[in-house]
C-alpha cells in the first residue's frame, strides 16, 4: 500500500475525477453545454468537419485542413452521419446548406 493511502481507498484518478473536473470548470460527465445545445448533438469539431464536408472536401482534405489524420476525419464524418441520421455525405452536406440558409 502506498504511504498516505487509507485502507480501502483507491488512488485519485486525475483524468476522471469528478471533483477535479468541476474545479477545472467542466461538467464531470456528459457532453459540454455547447454540444447539448445543438439540435443533433454535434460537437464543435464535428460542426467544423461538417462545414468542410459541405464544401465538397474529401476526408484527406478535411484532415489536412484540421491537422489530423485522415482516419480521424473519417471517424468524425461517420459520427456526423450517425447523429444526423443520414446515409451519406451528400445528405449531410444538404443538411449543412439548409442549416446555413435557415439558422
Amino acid at each position: 500500500m502506498a504511504p498516505g493511502t487509507a485502507v480501502g481507498s483507491a488512488p485519485a484518478d486525475p483524468v476522471n475525477d469528478p471533483f477535479l473536473a468541476r474545479a477545472r470548470g467542466r461538467t464531470p460527465y456528459g457532453p459540454r453545454a455547447e454540444t447539448r445545445a445543438h439540435p443533433y448533438g454535434l460537437t464543435r469539431r464535428e460542426r467544423v468537419v461538417l462545414e468542410l464536408l459541405a464544401a465538397g472536401n474529401r476526408d484527406a482534405d478535411i484532415a489536412a485542413a484540421l491537422g489530423i489524420r485522415p482516419k480521424t476525419a473519417s471517424n468524425h464524418v461517420g459520427a456526423i452521419l450517425a447523429k444526423l441520421g443520414v446515409h451519406n455525405r451528400t445528405q449531410a452536406a444538404a443538411y449543412a446548406h439548409i442549416r446555413q440558409s435557415n439558422p
